[in-house]
């Protein structure tokens, strides 16, 4: 059993632009999440290293496929793009 705590949640909706986590979310307080869950719902890629993914590179992630990320780097340099011209969605819930 997980002692993780879900204490916020965003949806984000992925175009042609690349997308960030939202700090507002993770770190309302200054108080950073440890863990983020983020269901897809389409398709996009991301990539982790500050730099922006496009719809050919980065990781891929497809309708149903979920991420974990885990610390306050990986937080802040996720970055995410929709792989095609219809509209993906992330749902994100971030954990202490």
């Amino acid at each position: 059993m997980s002692d993780k705590t879900c204490f916020a949640f965003e949806k984000i909706t992925l175009s042609d632009k690349v997308e960030r986590l939202n700090a507002e979310h993770f770190a309302p307080t200054g108080d950073v999440a440890k863990y983020a869950f983020i269901t897809c719902e389409g398709a996009i890629r991301y990539r982790l290293d500050e730099i922006d993914p496009t719809n050919t590179d980065g990781h891929l992630l497809q309708d149903g496929d979920y991420l974990e990320l885990e610390g306050e780097l990986q937080l802040r340099r996720f970055k995410a793009i929709n792989v095609d011209n219809i509209l993906s969605i992330l749902q994100v819930s971030y954990e202490r």
